[in-house]
């Protein structure tokens, strides 16, 4: 369970069950997790730690750490970088931030729609399967597609990640907005458009989207929205309010570290006194919420 992230990240698929590389890339995460077990609780027994910092906590090393320490009732901070370049996001005992994707919540949308002749459905798939270097997907959806549904329903299109339309117009021509988890979602309810959620975003649950948790809720969801769009038009104050705490004012500084290149990180301390309490905000902000004497929310207004 705990290398199923990982090895997925790795594989750059969600689904590999009939994976050739699976099986091998499997037994090889899980030698290492065994390994990375071994010394982390080695580790743990020797310095007896109140806190432990980790990085989102789902990567293969933090997701065996994370296990250990909850095993052991040690708190766990994880953090993941924000939106904005040179900041950083922090949860206590959550995960910064999810990975997971299902390719099912895509198909249940096209079988639905086959049902519904008179409604569209576009399928934007995401640029970012072809346009992070050393990251492109091994599982592209559009081969899903072509594969699951070899003659696709009339009214169901389907725009690639190497087209390049923006999805804005998109958007905007759209009566309901189906997302899995990305931030888009966060942009259609700021329109006034209503948005379904299937999967674990950071603003499901904040009030201003239709949430859902199996296929059955998905349809039942679609069935109401499309048929009274007015009744779930969301709260598009309460969804900006949302997107400036999100992208504005929850993310901290990142404090001596300057990524001039995205994925390249230079530190900018020339001396130790530059991280010395009360010297930097940032800082003494950061250690307060790992300390667990103050907490990583934006100051107060």
């Amino acid at each position: 369970e705990l290398v199923d992230i990982p090895a997925k990240w790795f594989l750059m698929a969600a689904q590999v069950d009939d994976d050739p590389l699976a099986p091998q890339t499997m037994r090889a995460f899980l030698r290492s997790a065994r390994r990375i077990a071994k010394g982390v609780t080695a580790a743990l027994d020797q310095v007896r730690p109140d806190v432990v910092v980790l990085c989102n906590g789902l990567f293969l090393f933090e997701a065996v750490t994370w296990a250990i320490c909850r095993e052991r009732g040690i708190e766990v901070v994880t953090y993941e970088r924000g939106m904005i370049k040179e900041t950083l996001l922090f949860r206590r005992n959550e995960a910064a931030c999810l990975l997971a994707i299902d390719d099912v919540w895509v198909a249940a949308a096209v079988v639905y729609f086959a049902g519904r002749p008179d409604d569209e459905l576009i399928i934007r798939v995401h640029p970012a399967e072809v346009k992070l270097p050393g990251k492109q997907t091994r599982e592209p959806l559009g081969a899903f597609l072509a594969e699951r549904f070899p003659d696709l329903p009339a009214n169901v299109r389907v725009v690639s990640a190497e087209d390049p339309t923006s999805s804005y117009p998109l958007m905007d021509a759209a009566d309901v907005g189906l997302v899995f988890s990305s931030t888009t979602g966060v942009e259609l309810a700021l329109a006034g458009t209503p948005v379904i959620v299937a999967g674990q975003s950071h603003y499901r649950g904040k009030g201003f989207t239709v949430d859902v948790s199996t296929p059955a809720e998905f349809t039942a969801a679609l069935d109401a929205v499309l048929d009274e769009p007015e009744a779930f038009v969301p709260d598009a104050e309460l969804a900006r309010r949302y997107a400036y705490l999100f992208f504005f004012r929850a993310p901290i500084a990142s404090p001596g570290v300057e990524e001039h290149v995205l994925g390249l990180a230079r530190i900018t301390v020339d001396d130790l006194s530059e991280l010395a309490p009360g010297a930097n905000p940032a800082v003494d902000q950061i250690c307060d919420g790992i300390l667990g004497v103050g907490d990583f929310g934006p100051p107060p207004r």
